[in-house]
C-alpha cells in the first residue's frame, strides 16, 4: 500500500510522489537560476531540460519495472507505469541520455552539464525525503542517531521486516540527503573556480 500524504478529490496523493514532484520543482528552479547567473538565454536550454525530464521519468520507471513484470502474472503497460516503482539510477541515466539526444535534435553545440549538476544534486536531495518517509529505513545500528519506528509505522513500510522489531536503524536516506546537500554546496563553491566549460559537471 502506498503511503498517502493527502487526498485531492477522489485521488490519493502519495507521500513519495509529492516529494518527487517537489524535487523536480527545486531542480528546475536551480537550473533557471544557474542559467540567469551565467546569462544563458537560449530557449533551446529549456527544450533540453524538458527532454531530460521526459527520458529521466521513463528510465526511472524502466529501471525498477522488472519487479512488477516478475511479480504480476498479467502485466500491462498501465500497470507498469502505475505500480512499477522508480529507480533514481535509471532516472539519472535516462536524463543524461535525454540531454544528449535533445541537444542533437535542437542543434545546441555547447556543454550543459555545469548548469544541470547543482540542480540535479539539490533536486534528488528533496526527492529522497519522500524515500525516507516511505521506504525501508536502513540496517540495524547501535549508533546514537539510529532511528526506531513504532511497530504500527514499521508495518506500513514495504519490504522492511527490521522496521517492526523496535531496533534502531541507520537513517540511510538522511545520510544520502546530507551528502547531496554537501555536494550542492561544494558545486556552488567550485563554480567560480572552474574556468573550463564542463569541468564542474565532471
Amino acid at each position: 500500500m502506498v503511503p498517502v500524504l493527502f487526498r485531492l478529490g477522489p485521488l490519493d496523493i502519495g507521500t513519495h510522489d509529492v516529494f518527487v514532484v517537489l524535487g523536480v520543482v527545486v531542480a528546475v528552479g536551480v537550473f533557471w537560476m544557474e542559467n540567469r547567473r551565467r546569462n544563458l538565454r537560449d530557449p533551446r536550454l529549456w527544450t533540453i531540460a524538458a527532454g531530460s525530464l521526459l527520458t529521466g521519468a521513463v528510465f526511472a520507471k524502466l529501471g525498477a519495472g522488472w519487479r512488477y513484470l516478475v511479480d504480476n502474472p498479467e502485466p500491462s503497460l498501465v500497470g507498469l507505469w502505475l505500480h512499477g516503482g522508480k529507480s533514481v539510477l535509471g532516472g539519472l541515466a535516462g536524463a543524461y541520455l535525454g540531454v544528449i539526444l535533445t541537444k542533437r535534435l535542437v542543434g545546441y553545440p555547447h556543454k550543459t552539464g555545469d548548469v544541470f549538476a547543482p540542480a540535479v544534486a539539490l533536486g534528488i536531495a528533496v526527492g529522497r525525503i519522500g524515500c525516507f518517509l516511505t521506504e525501508p529505513i536502513g540496517t540495524p545500528t547501535s549508533l546514537p542517531w539510529g532511528i526506531t519506528v513504532s511497530s504500527e509505522v514499521g508495518a506500513r513500510i514495504p519490504n522492511c521486516p527490521q522496521c517492526t522489531t523496535g531496533i534502531p536503524l541507520h537513517p540511510s536516506f538522511l545520510y544520502e540527503i546530507a551528502a547531496l546537500v554537501a555536494l550542492y554546496g561544494m558545486l556552488r563553491w567550485l563554480r567560480p573556480r572552474m574556468e573550463v566549460p564542463g569541468e564542474l559537471f565532471k
